[in-house]
């Protein structure tokens, strides 16, 4: 469709679902009554900014008090076909609600994550983000990959790198999905495991997401060099869809390919100003469902801090391209200068085997800013450098790249958690000293 077209359909969606979400919905009537719109506020797309935000705090707590699906589900309990949850990184995981028209939109649009990094119906590909505890990651993706075609080996991250070497060296797939600081992790292995490096196992294709890095130039160009394949990046919300960004052939930013189904806003994150997608804007993205049944979500706010790219054609679509920030609500500021930890896990991990490429934000100041040197935690890695060494050669890249002074503090390999298949938590917030 032509944009005109696109935003004719998603205006006729939104009205309809703020019709459903108002007569199903008993949060939202509360929250439009509260703010006093409703579905006659929208008289046009750009209306939608007229209604409030959903924040994620907001569905926590509406979980917590009308167990066991909140007080925002709108469907009646037995036309719920499949739960999931969220991680939990930040407490008690959430948990989502598919029916099965729901169920069939999160297949559709993971499907063209994959179609567009290239994936094709008949490969044969490795799963390897977390299949247990109900990640969005886990079983729905497998089914997204079957609702396309592949041919799926459901391993999950939590069998270990040993098993999931060796289904590699004995089924021979074609790609890898999982979270980059974990597939970097499992190709570094590869060596003492099967006793060959990864990139004489044939792998061609490796889609990443679920965490920062496959984005960055260093990471990736780091997880090319040990696979030997192709990287390409997808990102989505657990409240929305596993995925519906992703980059094609020409990895110049990952398309927005939810259309039909999500309708994403750009907004500042301190003004909510909505702001144009065009090239170089930066801002934070609001998700709006179009046509989701269960758990419908109207402004929902990500706190994932984006660049646009572009937004004309390219890899024969016509989405908008973003490459993903950070969080606005894990962004620091160190002298006026806006810290994403993304960027310093890119240095840090670009430093192996000064590093083992794991490392911690010490938050030892109120709120987000300081305009003291920024305190990290680095492990060793094993190239036997001095730490006087490694100290420098980390605050000079870090310096030079992205401007802020850091108290660099040298700490034994194994002192944080091996990568995984979950978003690693990279601030730790500690008392301040004084």
């Amino acid at each position: 469709m032509n944009q005109e077209e696109l935003q004719a359909l998603h205006f006729r969606k939104l009205k309809k679902e703020l019709s459903y979400v108002s007569a199903f919905s008993d949060f939202y009537r509360y929250k439009f009554a509260e703010a006093g719109v409703g579905p006659g506020s929208v008289e046009t797309l750009a209306d939608l900014s007229r209604l409030p935000f959903t924040e994620k705090d907001e569905i926590r707590a509406s979980l917590e008090s009308h167990p066991p699906l909140g007080w925002h589900l709108c469907v009646p309990r037995d036309e719920v076909i499949q739960v999931q949850a969220s991680s939990g990184t930040t407490g008690k995981p959430c948990y989502f609600a598919y029916t099965e028209n729901d169920l069939a939109m999160v297949c559709e649009l993971t499907a063209r994550c994959f179609f567009a990094a290239g994936f094709r119906p008949g490969d044969l590909v490795l799963h390897a983000f977390a299949m247990a505890r109900g990640f969005v990651g886990g079983l729905p993706m497998a089914q997204s990959m079957a609702y396309m075609g592949l041919s799926v080996l459901p391993i999950g991250a939590e069998s270990g790198v040993e098993r999931l070497l060796q289904v590699i060296a004995d089924q021979k797939p074609a790609g890898v999905i999982g979270a980059p600081s974990f597939i970097g992790y499992m190709g570094e292995q590869a060596e003492t495991v099967l006793g060959r490096p990864a990139h004489e196992l044939g792998i061609r294709k490796i889609l990443v997401g679920s965490g920062p890095g496959g984005g960055q130039p260093q990471t990736r160009a780091r997880l090319e060099r040990i696979w030997g394949a192709q990287i390409r990046e997808m990102y989505g919300m657990s409240d929305l869809a596993n995925s519906f960004y992703a980059e094609g052939p020409v990895p110049d930013g990952m398309h927005f390919l939810g259309q039909g189904h999500i309708h994403a806003e750009l907004i500042d994150p301190l003004s909510a100003e909505v702001l144009p997608q065009e090239k170089g804007v930066e801002g934070e993205l609001v998700y709006t469902a179009l046509d989701r049944e269960a758990m419908p979500l109207i402004r929902f706010r990500s706190r994932d801090h984006v660049r646009i790219l572009g937004n004309g054609p390219l890899n024969a679509r016509t989405g908008v391209r973003i490459r993903v920030m950070g969080r606005t609500d894990d962004m620091l500021i160190c002298r006026g200068i806006n810290v994403y930890p993304s960027a310093l896990q890119d240095i840090v991990t670009h430093l192996k085997p000064m590093t083992t490429g794991l490392f911690k934000i010490i938050v030892d100041f109120p709120g987000h800013s300081t305009d003291r040197p920024l305190r990290i935690r680095v492990e060793r890695g094993t190239s036997g450098t001095s730490d006087d060494v490694i100290a420098e050669r980390v605050s000079a890249s870090v310096r030079r790249l992205v401007g802020i002074r850091v108290a660099v503090e040298l700490v034994p390999a194994g002192t944080f958690a091996s990568p995984s298949s979950t978003k690693p938590m990279l601030i730790e917030r500690v008392p301040p000293p004084f």
